[in-house]
């Protein structure tokens, strides 16, 4: 009446039949032969193991062995830390404890029973684990599980803080009512099915700046700028070009002020130029920006050049138009 946990087999077989159901023909010739210290088995017939499955029988096997690798791909396996035992978490709740023998063996002993088969599972069944509850506990149990589906099915642990922290307002669940859902119905299926685990990221490699053509730097290593806003749907984009390398940069400015918004969004650029080795000499703007004239000169050494009244700065514009046509475009 003992079932073995053998890290040493392949195979699942049994040797006592009251431990099965529907013993039967395995339907091919080939059947199975086990090799052993001693000899070799061999056998065509197949059993269900309640609850766990289809296993080999074999009436002159010396025992009734489950391997460790087929449990591990259907039950969580751990060690006790209180005793030589391994636990089997049955799926839905529930353990199976395979105490270790004076000779090293792990076994699961079953209750005999005057009974033709006997029953026994590694598995529960929502109908079993009711048994434990009162009708109330139960009733309530099903309301939190039909919230819980309702919400989406989300990790067991957010499920109780979200009623924890009363993110749900007049929620009539409480905390135990949904734990004794977990404990009734197990673990959701379609949440399981539906979570993902996370993918390893690629590793960011180092050193990706490009290596600028010193042709180029010499050629345009100072650099003229032409600055000006931007509207779309009512929000500010303050945008810039360069002359002759003719790279844009636009940026969301909260804000038209010129000392609190421009002139920050102007150091943002003129970081950018620095890194790669340029130098801005000049800004060519139109009378909006005149504020700015004495402050780069003085602080940047930036000469800025106000267009006359109602005069634009033709390269920005030309910038500006193009921005607007790849947005109405959707680019």
């Amino acid at each position: 009446m003992w079932i073995l946990l053998d890290s040493a087999s392949t195979v699942n077989i049994f040797s006592n039949r009251k431990l099965l159901k529907n013993i039967r023909h395995c339907g091919s010739l080939r059947g199975l032969r086990i090799y052993t210290n001693g000899k070799t088995q061999d056998t065509h017939l197949i059993g269900d193991l309640p609850g766990f499955g289809p296993v080999w029988y074999n009436e002159g096997s010396l025992a009734n062995i489950l391997s460790l690798a087929a449990v591990r791909k259907q039950n969580l396996i751990s060690y006790s830390n209180k005793e030589a035992a391994i636990i089997v978490h049955k799926q839905g709740g529930g353990e199976l404890k395979f105490t270790e023998t004076g000779g090293g063996l792990y076994y699961y002993a079953i209750k005999p029973t005057n009974q033709k088969n006997i029953d026994y599972s590694f598995a529960q069944t929502v109908a079993q684990n009711k048994l434990l509850f009162t009708k109330r506990q139960i009733e309530n149990a099903e309301k939190a599980q039909r919230l819980y589906d309702m919400i989406g099915r989300g990790g067991q642990q957010r499920f109780l803080n979200i009623i924890r922290d009363g993110e749900l307002k007049n929620c009539p669940i409480t905390i135990d009512d949904a734990k004794n859902a977990f404990k009734i119905f197990g673990k959701n299926l379609h949440s399981v099915r539906g979570g993902t685990t996370r993918s390893k990221t690629e590793h960011v490699p180092s050193n990706q700046r490009i290596p600028l053509p010193l042709p180029i730097l010499a050629a345009h290593k100072n650099v003229t700028l032409c600055i000006d806003y931007m509207f779309v749907d009512k929000m500010v984009f303050f945008v810039t070009t360069s002359r002759n390398i003719h790279f844009t940069t636009i940026e969301n400015i909260t804000s038209r002020a010129m000392l609190s918004h421009c002139l920050p969004a102007i150091k943002n650029v003129t970081g950018l130029y620095k890194a790669r080795g340029f130098k801005i000499e000049t800004i060519h703007a139109d009378e909006e920006f005149k504020s700015l004239k004495q402050i780069l000169l003085e602080s940047n050494n930036i000469l800025v050049n106000i267009a006359a009244t109602n005069e634009h700065v033709p390269e920005i514009e030309r910038d500006k138009n193009d921005q607007r046509k790849k947005q109405r475009d959707g680019t």
